[in-house]
């Protein structure tokens, strides 16, 4: 099988397996351009190349010393880690509304930045983790009609591969795939069905890997029924 597991920095005696692995993926993508898994698998492969490049005090360890060293980052890879802070912050759990307090936080600090980062390539997918951060800090907080307002707003982000083609094992970890079906699930619960299907018309024309689901989704919840990732 291909090597994409390890870092871009571990060798195999006289070999770079990480490149041979990334070398393959790049040939089927030329092969097939529309292939979903080789697109999948190459978000992988640009996270664990951007995780050697970053700083390990960005991505490991307490939040606050994580916030800390990305404020010394470039805008754009600043939106992109505070973005993803956010989301380890929430995923702090108990009790849910101080963690989800604190991720809407950075959240909030990430977005204050985001006119400054809007031509880096990760923008569209930190500008989807910050809004779905912030719904999620609404929706703890008692306001569900923000927490639908914020998951809208995730839906205007641009399209990048990360959105287009989501893959487990991509940063963040701990909520992989898990957005946006937790905050939609929330909601339902709460009674903002129009903005769930309208959210999941928007989510069809973005996301490649879940365009089908989203609008069945969309016409189940139109219908009066629910999904089954809704959980209730």
């Amino acid at each position: 099988g291909l090597v994409i597991n390890e870092p871009a920095s571990a060798k195999h005696p006289g070999v770079d397996g990480f490149a041979v692995g990334k070398a393959a993926i790049e040939r089927a993508l030329q092969l097939d351009p529309k292939s979903t898994w080789a697109r999948q698998v190459m978000n992988k492969v640009y996270d664990q190349e951007l995780i050697v490049s970053l700083p390990e005090a960005v991505w490991n360890g307490p939040l606050e010393s994580r916030h800390q060293a990305i404020q010394a980052l470039p805008d754009g890879d600043r939106f992109r880690e505070l973005s993803i802070l956010a989301i380890s912050a929430g995923d702090e759990g108990v009790p849910a509304k101080e963690s989800w307090g604190q991720a809407g936080r950075y959240a909030r600090e990430a977005l204050d930045m985001a006119p400054s980062a809007r031509n880096h390539p990760d923008y569209g997918t930190a500008w989807f983790n910050a809004n779905m951060v912030l719904g999620m800090a609404s929706m703890t907080g008692g306001d569900r009609k923000a927490a639908a307002g914020y998951l809208l707003k995730a839906a205007d982000a641009p399209a990048t591969d990360a959105l287009r083609y989501p893959m487990a094992g991509v940063r963040p970890w701990p909520y992989e795939l898990k957005f946006p079906n937790t905050l939609m699930a929330a909601l339902l619960k709460a009674g903002e069905r129009d903005a769930v299907a309208d959210f999941l018309d928007r989510y069809a024309r973005l996301c490649v890997t879940n365009r089908d689901r989203s609008l069945e989704d969309a016409a189940l919840i139109r219908s009066g029924k629910t999904p089954a990732w809704a959980g209730f």
